[in-house]
């Protein structure tokens, strides 16, 4: 018998506790937050004061995986592509799935998967399976009233289910480690508001860490250690940091909604009244004015897939149901036997506004 498994990621183009989650129809992912999502788009008066929105800009996106068989009898195979969720920072619409297929979301429905499995009807020796997910997505740009955010006042946080989520350790989010407990105990001491404490963990990620592409993701515990990254890594140590201070955070994995394969990473922290504010550490590490713009606001040119690292998903059933980070994709088979010529599988994102 042979298997394989890969996950497909990469970092920034020039430009996952316990959860549970109910299988749905592609095209009713969105009817089932759509309401929620335009109840808490842009309308909060708490967020009004922080964060202003600009128009909003739409853009058409088709992510595909392509499987291709070499002269493996295969037994199974198994694709995930991740569907982005309607929520503060973007509406989905128009979602469909060829070959039609349910699409997966954790509790929190932060993070949604369209999972296609295939134990009968596989490709033959030279054939190939494809596998491609549609829809539109609105978002806008966030710019940040800087002067409100930089007053904003120190306030508890409701140490909720929400809270605990998002100051847990992960694992591409290392919390033990000493050097993030030692800062997190000092920024703490200084200044106990919520974005003092962001602001010193955006700045002190910037100020160790040099871009570099890296073979895979590294994550908190790599870009620490080694002082360079990618988008994902920046992110893992922003978050990290935040979290092991108190300050509920977390990455957003996605793509630039207007270029192909445009992969990118970025984070946002949470303020106790419920705003959570982005932050784009390697974007805002390219210059003097990207570092003041980045920290507190976005352009309106993303795509956000999962907005965690470790996806669990429960009750699914054949296949898998748990992966630590998804972006372009992830693929898995399983073959009676195996030839020279092993099976491969591509991914490819193509964005473009309408």
């Amino acid at each position: 018998m042979g298997v394989g498994l890969s996950v497909a990621t990469r970092g920034q183009s020039p430009f996952r506790g316990p959860t549970s989650s109910l299988p749905i129809k592609a095209d009713n992912v969105v009817r089932s937050v759509i309401t929620n999502a335009l109840l808490v788009l842009f309308t909060t008066t708490a967020e009004a004061q922080l964060l202003r929105y600009g128009p909003a800009k739409t853009y058409r996106i088709e992510h595909e995986a392509v499987f291709s068989n070499g002269d493996a009898d295969l037994s199974s195979v198994e694709i995930w592509l991740p569907v982005p969720q309607s929520d503060h920072g973007q509406e989905v619409g128009k979602l469909t799935t060829s070959p039609e297929t349910h699409v997966w979301r954790d509790a929190t429905a932060t993070t949604g998967v369209a999972k296609l499995y295939q134990s009968e009807r596989l490709p033959g020796h030279n054939k190939k399976l494809s596998f491609l997910v549609r829809y539109e997505l609105t978002t806008r740009a966030v710019h940040a009233d800087r002067r409100a955010l930089s007053e904003y006042a120190a306030r508890e946080y409701t140490k909720n289910d929400l809270y605990k989520t998002y100051t847990r350790p992960e694992k591409k989010i290392e919390l033990h480690l000493p050097e993030i407990t030692a800062w997190a105990k000092a920024a703490k001491e200084l200044d106990a508001s919520p974005v003092k404490i962001a602001r010193r963990a955006y700045d002190e990620v910037l100020q160790r860490t040099t871009y570099q592409l890296i073979d895979g993701f590294g994550g908190a515990e790599y870009c620490l250690k080694n002082g360079h990254g990618e988008c994902g890594d920046y992110s893992a140590l922003f978050v990290a940091y935040c979290r092991a201070a108190g300050v509920p955070a977390r990455p957003a994995v996605g793509v630039w909604a207007n270029q192909t394969n445009g992969w990118h990473v970025w984070a946002e922290f949470l303020l106790p009244t419920g705003e959570w504010i982005p932050v784009d550490c390697s974007i805002g590490d390219q210059n003097a004015r990207n570092r003041e713009f980045y920290f507190g606001s976005l352009d309106d040119r993303r795509v956000a897939f999962c907005r965690t690292f470790d996806i669990q998903l429960t009750g699914v059933s054949p296949g898998h149901d748990f992966l630590e980070f998804v972006q372009a994709g992830a693929w898995w088979w399983h073959a009676r036997r195996i030839g020279q010529r092993r099976p491969s599988t591509t991914f490819e994102v193509r964005g473009k506004a309408l």
